[in-house]
């Protein structure tokens, strides 16, 4: 015995697949824009701890560069005069330089505390954002499946 197959009828899409049809066409543009917005957040934000990481490393590499100075200083003074009198005016001129490279050794410490502090806090900022565009993607994801299964379904 043959048997014969025979199609079912298509049946007409009804009107709350066609809704849903619309609602997920009106929703692409607005997922697409979520997700590219959130895609060029994050990369701000890694730009953001590139460049404070690159003057962190400046003023690091900056202050062992017056440290070496300010060692090399007293050392030539100190060769310079060894065993012999120093007159006041140049201890005086010699101690006013130790001081301002001393002062300026400290800012530079403080820079540097600075700037690890911010890396801190970019390095955070960027963690949210990856979240909120790892969010993004998920959502633009289940918007193209629910898509898919719609226009399977019609």
């Amino acid at each position: 015995m043959r048997r014969h197959f025979i199609p079912e009828p298509e049946l007409a899409p009804d009107e709350d697949e066609l809704a849903l049809q619309h609602t997920l066409d009106c929703l692409g543009p607005i997922r697409d824009h979520r997700l590219g917005k959130s895609q060029r957040a994050y990369r701000k934000e890694q730009q953001k701890l590139r460049e404070l990481e690159q003057r962190h490393q400046e003023q690091v590499r900056h202050l062992e560069t017056k440290k070496i100075e300010q060692v090399a200083q007293k050392k030539a003074l100190n060769d310079h005069h060894q065993g012999r009198p120093i007159d006041q005016s140049t201890l005086h001129s010699w101690i006013g330089e130790e001081r301002e490279l001393l002062a300026e050794i400290e800012q530079l410490k403080q820079t540097i505390n600075q700037l690890k502090n911010a890396l801190e806090q970019q390095a955070e900022q960027v963690k949210q954002a990856k979240l909120v565009m790892e969010q993004e993607q998920q959502r633009h994801e289940k918007w193209q499946q629910m898509q898919q299964w719609v226009k399977e379904s019609l």
